[in-house]
Parts: structure tokens; C-alpha cells; sequence
């Protein structure tokens, strides 16, 4: 009994002690991913002329915002094009946005073709909301092991040591140690609910910390595929595979494709 009341001290200590160093960044991270949650809805708010234009009944090809979109940007590399419909009752139609491989986005009017302007992935204050609560400032990563390797330590030392340090010595206790005390007062009633509250709370922050993993660190979604009995994906091929024949056929335009998926998805 002794040596668990003192690995309870040890991990108390541990587990203050995180809660000091981790809490700021958590607090970053948690307030921008609220802000993060309402971006579609605030973005045209603020960036009203570059992300919306007026409704029309027509629209140019898709292959003339891409033109248009390659002209405004000649060194870059064409990734993908993003049209969005408007939302029901709104009166601003959305802008075509065709992102190339730099993370630089083109903003054109899908109605005339028009270039309204540029930005890159991170630009405007909601994209610098979006990089802040990522931590993500270099360029040549795909995303920053910051916000991961806090969500790691905050489910050790403050989840995990937190449920270690509040675990009753007799399973009897525990249906006592989930019941919230409303006659405390002062110091006690707050560290009261910071114990019980904090048993309910970390069942949901714990299932999110366990499905945000697998986003950001490969082995360990490869570790789940293999402890599950699972396939693993198959990577995507480097190259496109060469024609059966050598005569060279002609290539269809985007708007073609886009034609097509238009009639499979709303068939009426």
C-alpha cells in the first residue's frame, strides 16, 4: 500500500506539472479549433469579394478557370479545382478555387471566368488560425508532430496519470468517487470536481486523441490495421500506366468529366 500511495505522489507531481506546461497549448489549440469549426461559415464574411461573386444562370467550362488560373500563375503546378454550389437562400454564389501544388489557391468567378485574386493555403486571418492551431511553419512537412506530440503527452500525464493518481483503492469506492458532492465549498468543492468531472471528460477527450493518431503518425495507423487483422492500403502507383496502343488517343477535357459525374450523381 505504501509504494502505490507513493507512486501516486510521483505521478501527482508529474501530472501538475503538465497540466502547467501543456495547458497553454492546449488552450491554443482548443480555441482555434473552435474558430476552425465555424470557418465556412465566417470566411465569406470577412473575404467577401475574393470568395464569393453574383449569381448567374451559366457558367464558363471548367477548363477556362484552370486556363485563366495557369495564367495567373504560370509556375505552378496544377493539383485540383474545387467548385462549390451555393447554400439554399444565399445570395453570393461561391467562388472556383483551383489550388496548385505550391498550396497556392486561384480564386476565379465560375460565371465570367474572371481571376479575383490569390492566396495561399495559410493567408487570410482565418488561415492563420487554421496554421495556429496546427503549428505548422515549414514548408517542406506535410504537418507539424507538434499538435500530435502534445495530444500524446496530454493522454499520458494528464489522462492517464490523472485516472491513476484518482483510482479508488476498492471497487465499492468508485460508485462513491463518480457521485458530485454539491455541499463543498471553497478549495475542496473545486478539487472535488475537478476529480469526478475530469473521469467523464477524459472518456471523450481520450477518443479524441486515439482517432487523431492515426492522422498524423503512419505507424500508428499501420499498427491499428495489423492489430485489427486488417489489409493495409495499397500505395497509390508512382506512374500511370502506358497505353495497350501505341496510337495516341485524344484526351478528354475536365469539363467532359465533369459533365459526366454531374449526369451519374443527379441523374434527374
Amino acid at each position: 500500500m505504501a509504494s502505490l500511495l507513493s507512486w501516486k505522489a510521483r505521478v501527482l507531481g508529474v501530472h501538475r506539472w503538465a497540466g502547467l506546461v501543456l495547458g497553454p497549448v492546449l488552450l491554443v489549440m482548443a480555441s482555434t479549433g473552435i474558430i476552425n469549426l465555424w470557418r465556412p461559415a465566417l470566411e465569406p464574411l470577412i473575404s467577401a469579394d475574393l470568395l464569393t461573386v453574383a449569381p448567374c444562370s451559366t457558367r464558363v467550362p471548367i477548363d477556362v478557370l484552370t486556363a485563366n488560373a495557369q495564367l495567373a500563375h504560370p509556375a505552378g503546378k496544377l493539383d485540383y479545382v474545387r467548385i462549390l454550389a451555393a447554400d439554399p437562400g444565399s445570395q453570393r454564389l461561391p467562388a472556383a478555387r483551383v489550388r496548385f501544388t505550391d498550396q497556392l489557391f486561384v480564386y476565379l468567378n465560375p460565371c465570367t471566368g474572371e481571376v479575383l485574386g490569390e492566396r495561399t493555403r495559410y493567408g487570410g486571418l482565418l488561415g492563420r488560425v487554421e496554421q495556429l492551431h496546427i503549428f505548422r511553419y515549414r514548408a517542406d512537412r506535410e504537418r507539424s508532430l507538434v499538435s500530435p506530440l502534445v495530444a500524446s503527452a496530454f493522454a499520458l500525464a494528464l489522462i492517464g496519470g490523472g485516472l491513476f493518481v484518482w483510482w479508488p483503492r476498492h471497487a465499492a469506492a468508485a460508485k462513491v468517487a463518480l457521485q458530485l458532492k454539491t455541499r463543498l465549498q471553497g478549495p475542496a468543492r473545486s478539487l472535488h470536481r475537478h476529480k469526478t468531472l475530469g473521469v467523464y471528460v477524459c472518456l471523450i477527450l481520450l477518443l479524441q486523441v486515439a482517432t487523431a493518431l492515426p492522422l498524423s503518425f503512419a505507424w500508428y495507423k499501420d499498427g491499428l490495421y495489423r492489430l485489427t487483422g486488417s489489409a493495409l492500403p495499397a500505395p497509390a502507383p508512382l506512374s500511370r500506366p502506358s497505353p495497350s496502343s501505341g496510337a495516341a488517343t485524344a484526351r478528354l477535357s475536365m469539363e467532359s468529366f465533369w459533365q459526366v459525374a454531374q449526369r451519374r450523381t443527379h441523374p434527374t
